[in-house]
């Protein structure tokens, strides 16, 4: 187990996608490379200014007065707390993670900085669940391989960018969008 906030300079908080995008990055190379079976955030609320929460509390002025927050507080989400969430929320215990790759992507260093894939097949429900990062500063189109045999040729999708928070949306199976910096979860029923 490591700690990752203070990698990217943990102090002051960094809430934005660039940290979000990292954040997704890491979860990423556990999963598809590192091959963990669990990944786990050590802090869930965070009142001071550094970058290990997922949710944060300030005292009503914007600032870290704790005897202010017992009373009083403003509470913010974070890009990281979202970006997690595209695999948190949709790849669940029971999923196997299966072979996935992209034809635009030659190697994991390539994909490092532009885009990195991983999928997940739950047999009982005939789901895939596929997660891609987009790291790059232009959006991109995907298609899913013909031969995966869906439902309708719709797919359900998830976008966490700079302005969206897993934001829904339904398209068609062979003209997914990634939008530029963004992490998206494609979600797909197969026959």
């Amino acid at each position: 187990m490591g700690d990752i906030c203070g990698v990217y300079n943990g102090y002051p908080k960094s809430t934005g996608i660039d940290y979000g995008l990292y954040v997704a990055k890491v979860i990423h190379h556990d999963l598809a490379i590192g091959n963990v079976s669990a990944w786990q955030w050590w802090l869930g609320v965070d009142t001071y200014n550094y970058s290990d929460g997922l949710v944060y509390i300030n005292d009503p002025s914007g600032g870290y007065n704790l005897d202010a927050m017992k009373t009083d507080g403003i509470v913010s989400d974070s890009k990281q707390l979202w970006c997690m969430g595209n695999f948190s929320r949709f790849v669940r215990p029971g999923m196997i993670r299966v072979a996935a790759s992209l034809s635009t992507v030659a190697n994991d260093v390539a994909a490092a900085s532009s885009q990195m894939i991983t999928a997940y097949n739950d047999k009982a429900n005939k789901k895939l669940v596929i997660v891609i990062i987009n790291d790059e500063t232009t959006s991109k189109k995907f298609s899913l391989d013909p031969s995966v045999s869906l439902q309708n040729n719709k797919v359900t999708t998830y976008t966490t960018d700079l302005t969206n928070n897993l934001s829904k949306s339904v398209m068609n199976s062979n003209a997914i969008v990634l939008p530029a910096k963004s992490v998206v979860t494609i979600i797909a029923n197969y026959k």
